[in-house]
């Protein structure tokens, strides 16, 4: 989230491992969609993440989209309905009970469930699901919480093995730089000195 904040000053945490970033303002900025979509895309590769992406006018739209593996953009809402007819139910994180119900119908994919009569969907399955459905088509509010910075930055990271290899070494500071440009373009800010502290067995600090 702190690195995200160098693309949009809008971002939301989706447990367990996701990120919500409105970039309707940044699109402009970055010169396109397409502009925007690399930069990010070049930034996550830089850093070593594997990242698969979903773009909506919705927030639950985009992330269903995300875990379906749908990364074709959808630019409108009229054409939410068929952008995700095809995702499977397993994705709308529905309880086990509620996706055995649906197998059971017959029932597989969004569009299969869009098709069936809203009474009896919230009758049979409470409503959960219809909840999903509406935020993700854009027709109930699905407000977020939005991430905010923290007031200082510090960060630790923990190499996998020990190591005295610089290259090995910088590759850590690039990705802890990553995380405080996002920190600083949050606040607006920049740092007048930097502090890293390299940890050894048994032995005190380099600073």
């Amino acid at each position: 989230a702190a690195w995200a904040n160098r693309y949009t000053s809008s971002i939301s945490v989706q447990p367990p491992r996701g990120l919500l970033l409105e970039i309707g303002g940044s699109v402009r900025l970055f010169g396109g969609l397409g502009p925007l979509l690399q930069a990010i895309s070049d930034d996550l590769h830089r850093l070593g993440h594997v990242a698969i992406r979903g773009i909506a006018p919705t927030s639950m739209a985009a992330w269903l989209l995300a875990r379906a593996g749908h990364s074709q953009p959808v630019s409108a809402e009229q054409h939410l309905a068929s952008a995700l007819a095809n995702v499977a139910v397993h994705c709308l994180d529905l309880p086990q009970r509620t996706l055995d119900d649906l197998h059971a119908l017959g029932v597989r994919t969004f569009g299969e469930c869009a098709r069936l009569p809203r009474d009896g969907l919230t009758r049979r399955f409470g409503p959960g699901l219809l909840n999903v459905m509406d935020r993700a088509l854009g027709t109930r509010a699905d407000p977020r919480r939005r991430w905010v910075a923290p007031a200082h930055f510090e960060r630790r990271l923990e190499l996998a093995f020990e190591s005295a290899d610089r290259t090995v070494l910088m590759r850590a500071v690039e990705l802890l730089l990553a995380q405080l440009v996002g920190f600083l373009n949050a606040h607006d800010g920049g740092a007048a000195a930097l502090e890293l502290q390299l940890a050894h067995e048994g032995v005190a600090a380099t600073r």
